[in-house]
């Protein structure tokens, strides 16, 4: 009744603007509008049509059919109708001669504009803000990580070359490689990727570590190792200073296989060489040491060893 109302004063229905529909159905209001209807009439007009779910519920919606009625009669009542027929329906330019209505109808475009924008490319802004978001936080992440000092930051030239050796020890080629200076390979590299792959896998389906520490073996009194399990790394390293930057290294190097022919029959065994290598450490432009270049390491004087070995238990179950 109300929308049929405001379309019999100005001849347009209520909603009938785009932007109207496009802004959450807010009409524009006739008290802005010089129609000369009766005031408590243009009241009663614009409330209802502006009502929300709440006032509707209440309203009508959560009352029974006779106080619904009640209601109306009451809002309806003493209303004047003092308007005659229109010839033709007002023109927009008719309808926001006043300020007020103007201010309305700018106000109402802008929101509508934008409704529209958001509804048809907020998806691609927000895709493209989150990708810039996630991209910028990686991105911050891998600058800031390449920034930041190593763990060796602190230490001394020999300590440094202590720690890479630890580190192999450890198959954490992370940190075998965080205290070299740029473009410096490892030459050990390949080597402790494939045995950290190897023991990663065979602990992901044995629950088991397979690579055993020289130095904790060594410490441990040499005691049987489990079947199936290596001993690798470094141990008894000694270190010579050359010069200032130039440092030589001798130490055991431990390995399951061996590099001056092929693998033996027989018990478990781990082959041992002579390791030479040489490495210059110096003190960088950010204030700490790194170790600017490394030797390929030699090895000499293999020795086989025969390790004795314990038949490990496992729970898993066998099918049959």
């Amino acid at each position: 009744m109300a929308s049929l109302l405001y379309y019999s004063s100005v001849g347009v229905p209520a909603f009938f603007d785009k932007n109207s529909r496009e802004d959450g159905f807010r009409v524009l209001p006739l008290a802005y509008l010089d129609t000369g209807l009766d005031k408590r009439t243009v009241s009663f007009i614009d409330d209802t049509l502006t009502m929300g779910m709440k006032g509707m519920r209440d309203a009508a919606g959560n009352k029974r059919p006779q106080h619904a009625l009640t209601y109306f009669l009451e809002k309806t009542e003493g209303l004047e109708w003092n308007l005659g027929p229109l010839d033709e329906p007002k023109s927009r330019e008719e309808l926001l001669t006043s300020d007020k209505a103007a201010a309305f109808a700018l106000s109402q475009a802008k929101r509508a504009k934008a409704k529209v924008f958001w509804r048809k490319r907020g998806w691609l802004i927000i895709t493209i803000a989150a990708s810039v978001i996630l991209v910028g936080s990686f991105v911050t992440g891998r600058v800031k990580d390449a920034l930041a000092p190593p763990y060796t930051a602190s230490y001394g030239q020999e300590e440094i070359i202590r720690a890479y050796y630890q580190s192999q020890n450890e198959l954490d080629l992370q940190k075998m490689e965080a205290s070299l200076a740029r473009k410096v390979k490892n030459p050990s590299s390949m080597e402790v990727t494939n045995l950290f792959v190897t023991r990663q896998t065979r602990q992901a389906y044995e629950s088991i570590n397979v690579q055993v520490n020289p130095e904790e073996w060594i410490a441990g009194g040499r005691q049987a190792i489990a079947e199936g399990t290596f001993i690798y790394g470094v141990s008894d390293v000694k270190i010579e200073q050359i010069d200032e930057i130039t440092y030589s290294v001798k130490a055991t190097y431990w390995a399951p296989f061996n590099y001056e022919g092929e693998a033996e029959e027989g018990p478990m065994a781990v082959y041992t060489y002579d390791l030479d290598q040489c490495f210059t450490v110096e003190m960088g432009k950010k204030g700490w040491y790194e170790i600017t270049s490394i030797s390929a390491p030699e090895v000499s004087h293999m020795q086989k060893i025969e390790v004795p070995t314990f038949q490990r238990t496992t729970n898993t179950p066998q099918l049959p």
